[in-house]
């Protein structure tokens, strides 16, 4: 009965802890936000409302300490027991729905990556539909907003490298700008999608724009490169695809023209082109992305060599969309690396949230044992009781005052 005792309250204590954890990082968070120290934070923190933040921490942390000392002294503390009972019930719920929802979307994810994504979305009936409809709906709008964010322009890796090699012989002591691009390991013979706007640019707003480099825009990471394992890895929405989804100049060319067929009513007969035609996702025309005239995510134009450099590559972009760029990942089938990085994430996913299911069931029912089950003596020995000796030498508990 003892080992039962301290089981339970060290699976409350964990429990517990978690909030004691949570609690105390939103304190310094807000903390930070109110100091100099924090202004990293200026952009996820709402204005005014670091003490809001300080507040929410200092509660999440009395809740912390309630459930230790609930643990510690169950016998006398069954109101905060039975509050960390509820907190542990709901969060057995809530990762319990998850559980199924991760497992669902491993099923599901796994299905659409097989066979292209061509399943249809809206002919899902019933409880699955509605999570095959929620799992295709997210894919679509994350791709769609990076892309969207991405800003992008699709250029041939060849005249990228072209151009780049042209301008360090023309500009030699700006060489470094462009020491990737016109290396001899930059790839050639793809067609590439490149940013300008969003994350891993160099330049974040006007203040900052001398450190921009036209290497930064025209990254294309080697396909062939197996040193990228993981999706953070890439700086920009456009590294990514480029790595991970973007095509031969040649099949670029056999997409294009599928695109064109379908646009005239014609019968897809390839992986891109059934993925092209679902009607999960409304296809755009494809489009060329225009020429790079302002520094990333500002609006202060191009100077001197690198506005040349944009305006004389410009001339040999080609036309892209978004679902196009999404259909040139979905033709690699279960190689495409982006895809393996979904699956995985998702294997990761189902494993943790059914662990964490596991875990907060044991600890309902230990809170539960502990309100309920276990034995006053037990509780006096082990909660604070005072051992002491009869007459007779016998063991008593007593209960102090």
């Amino acid at each position: 009965m003892g080992l039962c005792s301290c089981t339970a309250k060290l699976l409350v204590i964990l429990f517990a802890a978690f909030f004691l954890a949570l609690g105390v990082f939103v304190i310094v968070a807000g903390a930070l936000s109110l100091s100099q120290a924090g202004t990293f934070l200026s952009g996820a923190v709402p204005t005014g409302s670091p003490w809001i933040i300080i507040g929410t921490g200092a509660l999440l942390l009395t809740i912390g300490i309630s459930g230790v000392s609930a643990a510690c002294c169950s016998n006398r503390r069954k109101c905060s027991l039975c509050m960390m009972a509820t907190l542990i019930l709901l969060s057995f719920v809530t990762a319990l729905a998850a559980t199924v929802l991760t497992f669902s979307y491993s099923q599901i994810l796994g299905a659409a990556i097989s066979n292209g994504f061509a399943d249809e979305a809206d002919t899902a009936v019933g409880f699955m539909g509605g999570i095959q409809t929620g799992v295709y709906d997210g894919i679509k709008g994350a791709f769609d907003g990076a892309y969207n964010q991405c800003n992008g322009t699709g250029y041939y890796s060849t005249a990228v490298k072209a151009a780049c090699q042209s301008y360090s012989l023309l500009e030699p002591s700006d060489a470094d700008e462009v020491a990737t691009c016109a290396s001899s390991e930059y790839p050639t013979g793809y067609v590439g999608l490149y940013c300008k706007d969003g994350p891993g640019m160099g330049v974040t707003s006007s203040s900052n724009i001398d450190q921009f480099t036209i290497d930064a825009a025209m990254v294309f990471p080697s396909p062939n490169d197996t040193a990228y394992d993981d999706i953070a890895a890439f700086a920009s929405f456009g590294a990514l695809v480029n790595y991970a989804c973007m095509p031969s100049t040649t099949n670029y060319g056999e997409y294009k023209s599928e695109v064109n067929t379908i646009s005239m009513g014609y019968a897809a007969n390839t992986t891109f082109g059934n993925c092209y035609s679902s009607t999960w996702w409304t296809a755009e025309t494809p489009i060329e992305g225009g020429e790079m005239t302002v520094y990333p995510n500002t609006d202060v134009p191009l100077q001197n060599a690198t506005a040349t450099f944009f305006k004389v590559l410009g001339y040999t972009s080609t036309a892209l969309s978004s679902k196009m760029v999404f259909c040139m990942c979905a033709a690699q089938g279960e190689e495409s690396p982006l895809f393996v990085w979904l699956m995985a994430a998702g294997t990761y996913s189902k494993w943790i949230s059914l662990g964490l299911s596991l875990f907060l069931l044991l600890t309902f029912i230990a809170a539960c044992y502990l309100l309920c089950c276990k034995r006053q003596a037990v509780d006096d020995f082990l909660g604070g009781g005072v051992r002491q000796k009869d007459a007779s030498g016998g063991l008593q508990i007593m209960m102090r005052p």
